[in-house]
């Protein structure tokens, strides 16, 4: 007869190497105000011993790995919606999908190219 016997070691892990870890688990923290309570369980789930300068640079080092996400995210973003073509195709896409609309709604009446024209020709208003 064999049994399964899990062993469990303890390993110096860097904190830049930690907070990659954190933010492949979650993925979906775009606000860097709203992740103490995820870093509680991760730190709870992952790790051993940190001590409270460790977790302070953790928590910075966190920060700015969501800061530069973020920044990549509008750089994508701004490159979907870099001529007129783009941008209709976008709003004419999100319309398309948009089951709730009614009437009255944006998007219900109008086609992309009017919303476009709409909101050039009152944007700055």
């Amino acid at each position: 007869m064999k049994k399964e016997v899990w062993k469990s070691s303890m390993e110096e892990v860097s904190i830049e190497e930690t907070a990659k870890d954190f933010c492949e688990e979650y993925t979906e923290l775009d606000d860097i105000n709203d992740f103490d309570s995820e870093l509680n369980y991760f730190i709870e789930d992952n790790i051993k011993e940190i001590s409270p300068k460790e977790r302070a640079a953790l928590e910075e080092e966190i920060k700015k790995l969501i800061i530069k996400r973020k920044e990549e995210f509008v750089v994508q973003e701004k490159a979907r919606l870099k001529n007129r073509t783009s941008i209709l195709e976008w709003i004419d896409c999100n319309i398309k999908y948009d089951d709730s609309l009614e009437g009255g709604d944006v998007g219900y009446s109008l086609s992309a190219e009017e919303i476009l024209d709409l909101i050039i020709k009152n944007g700055r208003k």
